[in-house]
């Protein structure tokens, strides 16, 4: 059945560098896929970590700032990123003003206990 999903709806989640808000996540409806939007707060960033999930990012508001292993690259709203399976990754908020805002999906739904991370100065 189709569902109609609105954010206003859905309790976030504190992370310490902002919201995550699962829109999306492994129940009796999905079983193959996982939709998260977060939203990082200026000038924070998430964990560096690798899952074996695939995942694409969507930049919905903000400018930001990939970091992988070997590759660090600018990202801004319109833009999306694809994270293959196990690649060490992080997402940077470079603006000190703005939030950055971005949709991931994910499949399958991820599951805390696959998940390693990584000291921030890996690179």
């Amino acid at each position: 059945m189709l569902t109609k999903i609105n954010l206003s709806d859905i309790n976030f989640i504190d992370r310490p560098y902002g919201k995550l808000y699962r829109l999306v996540c492994k129940d009796e409806k999905f079983q193959k896929l996982q939709v998260n939007i977060i939203v990082i707060e200026p000038s924070q960033r998430t964990s560096k970590h690798s899952h074996p999930q695939e995942e694409i990012w969507f930049i919905l508001e903000g400018k930001g700032r990939v970091v992988g292993e070997n590759i660090t690259f600018d990202i801004t709203e319109g833009e999306a990123v694809l994270v293959p399976s196990d690649e060490i990754h992080q997402l940077e908020n470079v603006a000190s003003d703005t939030k950055l805002t971005y949709l991931v999906a994910m499949g399958p739904p991820r599951i805390s206990s696959t998940v390693t991370y990584y000291p921030n100065n890996i690179q």
